[in-house]
């Protein structure tokens, strides 16, 4: 069966060499390369054609910037492989990986889920989303998986955590699943797009396997100081991305799951929690305090968290100490020690 393995790369041409030669050392041989050259404005793109010189698997497409959603769309437009797998330029795969996948794959799987190893500065560290295999089919058995796509402790060591499982990579999914169900990355979301996708892929998958096969490497080091980066626009990223999620739980029926519906809780009042800390009161953003506490109110009034602070019961539904720290302060109004506590 010929895989398409699918990297959508901006800017990358420091780290998109180990990525590149990672899937050329793969054992299992039979894979079809799509490089996304999403309108890069360092040499990534001389990179990527030299790369299909070298290598006939490999194929460029040259786009327009329009993020990392419209590269893996284009990606997948192109792909003729029985199966997708999505791989980060900065990332890059042990030579097993996309192979130990596959033969994790039965008759019905639509999608293989692996682990990963966290490249944290050098440091090696094994990643697991949960503690045990899994086999998901019916709605029960899927549960953990969109628990953990919503509140990403969920099922996860919080001493070990890296990221969960919402990611694209180390999985692989059958292309039949997703041409079927017409599942693609939405272009108007730039952030959390990933995580809704594989929301709405895992309900529409006839089973869903988790196995514990760790080649694929995750650049922690680098995503994780992207993450930490002031971002003046990430208030309206994370609204969109929270509207669209009310909007997948409710299409699929998934809120009427009360586990779900609390895992739903916890994910707003992350998602809250993220915007301030990366916009509202990071230390970029120079207004006075008075104006930020101005921003911080209008954005409790917004539907997508207003109930965390309208309905006298919310609060019973957020899990975790730092969760209920931070809703109980904000309840509050106790600001100051709000931006306190995101610094710590």
């Amino acid at each position: 069966m010929k895989i398409s393995v699918i990297v959508p790369v901006y800017n990358m041409e420091k780290r998109l060499p180990r990525c590149i030669e990672s899937l050329r050392r793969q054992t299992y041989a039979d894979l079809e390369i799509i490089l996304v050259n999403d309108g890069s404005e360092d040499g990534s793109l001389s990179l990527c054609r030299h790369a299909a010189e070298q290598d006939r698997r490999i194929s460029v497409l040259d786009k327009k910037n329009g993020g990392v959603s419209s590269a893996r769309n284009m990606g997948l437009a192109s792909a003729q492989g029985d199966w997708i797998c999505f791989v980060d330029p900065d990332d890059y795969l042990k030579s097993f990986e996309i192979g130990e996948l596959l033969a994790a794959a039965g008759p019905e799987t639509d999608i293989v889920c692996g682990d990963f190893t966290a490249d944290d500065g050098g440091r090696m560290v094994a990643g697991r989303f949960f503690a045990e295999e899994l086999d998901a089919r019916s709605a029960d058995s899927k549960r953990v998986l969109y628990c953990q796509l919503m509140d990403s402790f969920y099922g996860q060591d919080r001493k070990s955590f890296y990221t969960a499982v919402g990611v694209p990579w180390a999985k692989i999914y059958r292309r039949e699943l997703l041409a079927k169900n017409g599942l693609r990355f939405d272009e108007q979301l730039s952030w959390n797009e990933d995580n809704i996708f594989n929301m709405r892929a895992f309900f529409d998958a006839r089973e869903v396997r988790y196995r514990h096969i760790d080649g694929y490497c995750y650049d922690y080091d680098h995503s994780g100081r992207m993450m930490h980066t002031y971002q003046p626009d990430f208030q309206k990223r994370v609204r969109k991305a929270a509207e669209a999620r009310r909007e997948c739980l409710e299409e699929t029926g998934l809120i009427r799951d009360g586990e779900i519906a609390r895992a739903y809780v916890n994910e707003m009042v992350n998602y809250l929690a993220g915007a301030l800390k990366r916009s509202v009161f990071h230390r970029d953003h120079r207004v006075p305090f008075d104006e930020k506490v101005r921003e911080v109110e209008q954005l409790m009034r917004t539907p997508e968290f207003s109930f965390l602070f309208e309905k006298k019961d919310a609060p019973a539904a957020v899990s975790g100490r730092k969760n209920r720290i931070f809703v109980r302060l904000l309840r509050n109004r106790q600001f100051r020690l709000v931006q306190l506590f995101l610094e710590r």
